[in-house]
């Protein structure tokens, strides 16, 4: 028995040895995690922090950031947390913790605005939907990634599947069997994701230069300081010596 016990442990130490957390990435999850437990132990309403069409009815503009980081229970943060580090913790390794991060917020405004317009033009007032949860802009960011990526095949629950619909497959995935999910938010945040990876927003793009100088600046030398975690640098020759060693 205490043989079995061991192996169990040795098994789950070395499945969590396994993932490399970054600093973006964590940052994201301990800030959702904050805001979910401070939310609920103030009794916050979470229709002051989800995304609803009051953004641009009675400009409450701070819900276009607040909702991707507001969480309904605890099933629904875990489930948005898991997406998020298995299909997005990649991109920040190739593209630094910084760009990660600006990247995110980017991602996240764009989705949350085209979706209460198309809401807005759409449905009348009693069918209109309220969004919250990181798993739109993780939708995102893999349609960004599949849609530049040069390889052909791809991995879904031990399935083979074309790279460029791994997006809209895990998409469904999402609808059918996690809750508290808008389809059409999720629907508009893998095109947007596909239209950032095909360079269509280009011109808002943050370049290695301007991120190496942000790297510089208080917030990002705090998270430098985390030794518990790994932030990624944005210049390619010091990521690549810190990846071959991670």
């Amino acid at each position: 028995m205490r043989d079995r016990f061991r192996n169990v442990l040795r098994k789950a130490s070395s499945f969590v040895s396994a993932f490399e957390f970054t600093s973006g990435v964590v940052f994201v999850v301990t800030l959702s995690c904050v805001l979910s437990i401070v939310t609920h132990y103030f009794n916050i309403s979470g229709h002051a922090l989800s995304l609803e069409s009051s953004v641009v009815l009675n400009g409450h503009v701070h819900k276009l950031l607040t909702y991707c980081f507001y969480h309904k229970d605890v099933g629904h943060l875990f489930l948005s947390v898991a997406v998020l580090v298995v299909f997005c913790s990649g991109l920040e390794k190739g593209v630094g913790t910084v760009r990660f991060l600006h990247l995110l917020l980017f991602l996240v405004t764009s989705i949350g605005l085209l979706h209460v317009l198309l809401e807005l033009l759409l449905f009348s007032p009693s069918t209109r939907s309220s969004v919250s949860g990181l798993i739109p802009v993780s939708l995102a960011m893999l349609g960004m990634v599949t849609i530049s990526s040069r390889m052909r095949k791809a991995f879904l629950l031990g399935f083979t599947v074309p790279t460029a619909a791994l997006p809209w497959l895990l998409m469904l995935i999402v609808y059918f069997f996690i809750p508290n999910n808008v389809f059409l938010c999720n629907v508009l945040a893998v095109i947007t994701g596909q239209m950032y990876g095909m360079k269509w927003f280009s011109v808002l793009q943050m370049s290695e230069s301007k991120a190496c100088v942000f790297e510089k600046m208080v917030p990002f030398r705090l998270l430098k300081k985390i030794t518990c975690v790994n932030f990624v640098p944005a210049s390619a020759g010091e990521r690549k010596k810190i990846l071959h060693t991670m």
